[in-house]
């Protein structure tokens, strides 16, 4: 698996260990195919500073990720896109 540039902080897996989901100092976070090692998913860097926790919630096909800003994200990949953030 390549991807990130800095330290990984987080990894969470899927129910069905199909898929895992990292967070980084690089402020993205990734989600991965286990079978292929391939980022089936990537976002471009957040501003919410360093990227320190991360859970799949894969019912609803989002995550939620912790940062150094005390924020919580939730994330959801179908969307795209940020469904919440704590300020």
């Amino acid at each position: 698996f390549i991807g990130h540039v800095a330290s990984i902080c987080a990894c969470d897996f899927s129910n069905s260990g199909q898929l895992a989901l990292t967070c980084s100092d690089d402020k993205t976070f990734r989600l991965w195919d286990i079978n292929t090692k391939k980022e089936k998913y990537l976002n471009l860097p957040i501003q919410t500073g360093y990227l320190y926790t991360s859970n799949l919630c894969p019912l609803s096909h989002s995550a939620i990720m912790g940062s150094s800003k005390c924020e919580a994200i939730i994330y959801n990949f179908d969307k795209k896109e940020k469904i919440f953030e704590t300020h």
